[in-house]
C-alpha cells in the first residue's frame, strides 16, 4: 500500500511539473527525449548497484579468507548504498552527455 502511494504521488508529480514547465510545442519528441533518459539513467543506476554489490561481496569473501576476522554480507544491507549508486550512476550518465549539456 505503501509503495503505490509514492508511485501514486510521483506520477502525479510529474505530471504537474511536466504541465507547468515544458512547453505546448515539441512535446513528442522531448517526452521520446526524457524517456530514452530516464531509461539510460536507470539502467546505469541498476548496473552500479549490481557492480557495488557484486565487488562488495568478493571484498567480504577476501576479508573472510584471509583474515580471521568476520564480515558479514548484511552489511551490504543499507539504503546509503542504493543512494550512493544513483548518485554514481549520475556522474556516469553526465560524463556520458557532456557534449550535449553543458557544465556549471
Amino acid at each position: 500500500m505503501a509503495a503505490a502511494f509514492v508511485l501514486g504521488l510521483l506520477t502525479l508529480s510529474t505530471t504537474l511539473a511536466w504541465m507547468l514547465f515544458v512547453r505546448r510545442r515539441e512535446r513528442r519528441p522531448r517526452r521520446r527525449a526524457a524517456g530514452l533518459a530516464l531509461g539510460e539513467f536507470a539502467g546505469l543506476w541498476t548496473v552500479s548497484l549490481i557492480a557495488n554489490l557484486v565487488l562488495g561481496v568478493a571484498i567480504i569473501f577476501t576479508v573472510r579468507t584471509v583474515t580471521p576476522l568476520f564480515v558479514s554480507i548484511y552489511v551490504l544491507n543499507d539504503v546509503s548504498l542504493a543512494v550512493a549508486s544513483g548518485l554514481q550512476a549520475f556522474v556516469l550518465y553526465w560524463g556520458r552527455h557532456t557534449r550535449v549539456t553543458r557544465a556549471a
